[in-house]
């Protein structure tokens, strides 16, 4: 059931997500992960309400992935971005998991999942990157298994 705090909780910021087109294993397989300081504090927010809760929904819209967000020196190749996060929150799910439905990343994720997202989430908020989440992938490539911080 979901909480006054879940039900006020308001997006703020930006939150970039995308994927590199025709990735292999070597070229960057995986879900890419960017954002500025206020969306980090705000998902952050959102994770700690949901840590008290049994379960909860949140739909998060994300911003246009650019040229220069997604750019990685010597490498060029075509990215495609998402529009939204459908974040399905069930304490007892396990793991992350992850299923592409065009432009809508659908997220299931438990107590364990969002504790991962969050210690990833305050080590890219120290200025750590280029690190990854393990998480399952469904409808991406075969080399999709991992969420990427940038």
């Amino acid at each position: 059931m979901n909480s006054t705090a879940l039900n006020n909780w308001n997006q703020e910021g930006k939150l970039y997500i995308w994927h590199y087109a025709n990735n292999s294993k070597r070229s960057y397989g995986g879900l890419h992960l960017s954002s500025d300081k206020l969306s980090t504090d705000n998902i952050l927010q959102l994770f700690s309400i949901l840590k008290i809760h049994d379960e909860g929904k949140r739909t998060i819209n994300l911003t246009k992935t650019t040229d220069k967000v997604a750019s990685v020196n010597g490498y060029n190749r075509r990215y495609e971005y998402y529009s939204k996060v459908k974040l399905n929150y069930n304490r007892d799910h396990i793991g992350i998991s992850v299923n592409i439905d065009g432009s809508v990343l659908m997220i299931n994720i438990g107590s364990a999942g969002v504790i991962k997202l969050t210690d990833a989430l305050e080590k890219y908020k120290k200025g750590e990157y280029d690190f990854s989440v393990k998480s399952e992938i469904r409808g991406g490539t075969k080399n999709d298994n991992s969420i990427w911080f940038w």
